[in-house]
């Protein structure tokens, strides 16, 4: 017969009673294992949560009424930058709005781009 082997708790080592496949000895002790583990991960997301929400408030700070045409170099005067998108639609040709949530860019060419809102209807 086997002798049960002491298992203890993966957050704060208590000892463990109850099933066999227990990890933690609370909810507590659970959730503070998780956030440790995932923390940078945490970190990153909200980076760049953050900088996506920053390209959008941008976009929208200059076309308000949600579409207006603008210098390039405005656009990067205000801090937008163009890496950090939440997705792509291609255009006819070989050009693509840059989309941060519901805010859009297109670059037009000559210096020039377009902002545009993909107004969602409830």
């Amino acid at each position: 017969m086997a002798i049960p082997k002491k298992r203890n708790c993966e957050e704060c080592q208590k000892p463990l009673k109850g099933r066999a496949d227990q990890r933690f000895c609370s909810a507590d002790c659970r959730s503070t294992y998780y956030n440790r583990v995932n923390r940078r991960l945490l970190r990153l997301r909200s980076k760049i949560h953050r900088d996506l929400k920053r390209n959008r408030d941008i976009l929208h700070e200059l076309a308000p009424s949600g579409k207006r045409k603008v210098k390039r170099e405005m656009l990067q005067r205000a801090g937008f930058d163009w890496h950090f998108h939440t997705h792509r639609i291609p255009t006819r040709g070989d050009r693509a709005y840059q989309f941060c949530y519901d805010y859009g860019v297109l670059e037009l060419g000559e210096g020039m781009c377009l902002i545009v809102q993909n107004k969602i209807s409830a």
